[in-house]
């Protein structure tokens, strides 16, 4: 089940959005299914998180569906259970057709995987953040990602098209079992003969 669920189902006729909304403090943990966060679709927009703690879950921990206007701000994503796994692992934060979203001073940490050699192999090392669909601004700025075990960070993947991505200062901390990190940090692909790229800008960061 999901820790915090902004509906977007059809109640007579009608899908439900929120319009805004400010989540200040809180914490999701110990999800055994779909995620920390869903924030639906169909006009749904301004979703504020500040200070907000996912930890222990199972799933993604945020996933934005075709929403606009989702900030994370000084936030903590870490230690998914499905990071194990060889099946049902997710992004820590997937956003899917979503715009103008900004991810400030957030942590994300991968602690519960194993720290064997095949780890960067499997299933369960998923991206931290992933963006998919047709989207139209994205800031990633000062967030630290760690990853404890494997050999691949694999930080952020700007997938789809997206137009107005920014990376500033993104901090990669490498696994500790493996002292050479695989390429493969920040990775940028799109859609395949339709003529569109990707407009990125990284500004800054660190390999530690």
């Amino acid at each position: 089940s999901w820790g915090i669920y902004v509906d977007d189902s059809f109640r007579e006729g009608q899908r439900q959005i929120a319009v805004w909304a400010m989540y200040d403090g809180v914490e999701v943990r110990e999800n055994w299914g779909g995620g920390c966060v869903y924030i639906g679709q169909g006009g749904t927009t301004t979703q504020y998180f500040k200070d907000c703690n996912f930890k222990n879950f199972m799933g993604y921990g945020v996933y934005g569906n075709h929403a606009g206007g989702i900030s994370l701000i000084d936030c903590i994503v870490e230690n998914s259970n499905s990071d194990e796994s060889l099946s049902g692992a997710q992004p820590y934060v997937f956003l899917d057709g979503c715009d103008h979203v900004l991810i400030e001073h957030c942590w994300f940490e991968a602690r519960n995987a194993t720290p064997a050699g095949d780890f960067a192999n499997t299933p369960g090392a998923h991206e931290f953040i992933q963006a998919a669909g047709t989207y139209d601004g994205l800031t990633i700025d000062s967030c630290r990602f760690v990853r404890n075990a494997g050999h691949n960070l694999k930080a952020i993947r700007i997938g789809g098209y997206g137009r107005s991505v920014e990376i500033n200062n993104a901090a990669m901390v490498v696994a500790q079992y493996v002292p050479t990190p695989e390429v493969g940090n920040i990775l940028i692909d799109g859609p395949v003969d339709t003529g569109q790229e990707n407009q990125v800008v990284i500004v800054g960061g660190s390999l530690v």
